[in-house]
């Protein structure tokens, strides 16, 4: 990889951050009551890399965009964990890029693809949103948050022992 000046190498980073300390994910919203306008709830796609180090958040961002955000610490001997996320079109523009690179994580990748691939703009509205979203794309990103629920379930998979071989 040394020599490389497509910038691959960076995906390739990217890809092992997020499959070992990484969440791709459709996430679901249901509309605040203060929102009259508004009845169906909100589906996000969004790519999250957890971490105790900073310097890695600021690389993240510097290279790949998104913002961080700082938790403090569940106990006091711990590091104070920093969370990378970049959402929507953004995370799709990343996906298709790491998508060759993933080894873990790509079922969550593709399902997510398919997810934005029904966008029709920057942010994932549909025309006509004060009107409400059609049925059958709220019924298709429902899927698609229902599938990413499922791929993202901790503990063990149904197929893997406690040594990861298959059964």
């Amino acid at each position: 990889m040394a020599g490389q000046s497509d910038g691959s190498h960076l995906f390739c980073r990217l890809a092992a951050l997020i499959d070992g300390e990484g969440m791709i994910a459709v996430e679901k919203t249901q509309p605040s009551p203060r929102l009259q306008n508004r009845t169906n709830p909100r589906y996000q796609s969004y790519v999250r890399i957890v971490n105790t180090n900073e310097v890695l958040m600021r690389w993240l961002v510097e290279h790949f965009g998104g913002s961080y955000r700082s938790r403090k610490p569940e106990k006091p001997h711990h590091k104070p964990p920093h969370t990378w996320t970049v959402a929507d079109k953004d995370a799709r523009n990343i996906l298709v890029k790491v998508r060759p690179f993933l080894i873990i994580k790509t079922a969550q990748c593709d399902n997510n693809l398919a997810f934005t691939a029904g966008y029709e703009d920057s942010r994932g509205r549909h025309a006509g949103r004060g009107r409400g979203m059609r049925p059958e794309e709220l019924a298709r990103r429902e899927r698609h948050y229902l599938v990413s629920r499922s791929l993202n379930r901790r503990g063990v998979a149904p197929a893997e022992t406690k040594r990861g071989s298959a059964v």
